[in-house]
């Protein structure tokens, strides 16, 4: 059913904005084991904890750069 959920927001998001929605899309385990704290009483510890600091820090991160540099999504490797 979380799954289902998910996928169904994913593609609402890719159709607002491809590049927005990639880096969400790390957040569904967050959403995954949040739930599965709050339905099934699953324990979280301090290294989901951690982690979901760094995953929110970094799509944080993504979203307002990618605002600063106007969406453009270019790999580019220097010196080749």
């Amino acid at each position: 059913m979380i799954s289902i959920g998910t996928m169904l927001l994913w593609f609402f998001l890719l159709r607002q904005d491809v590049m927005r929605a990639n880096h969400w899309l790390f957040l569904t385990p967050v959403f995954g084991y949040g739930l599965a704290a709050m339905f099934l009483h699953e324990r979280i510890t301090t290294g989901d904890l951690v982690a979901t600091i760094f995953m929110m820090a970094g799509c944080g991160y993504r979203a307002t750069s990618q605002g600063q540099h106007g969406g453009n999504a270019t790999f580019r490797l220097d010196g080749v």
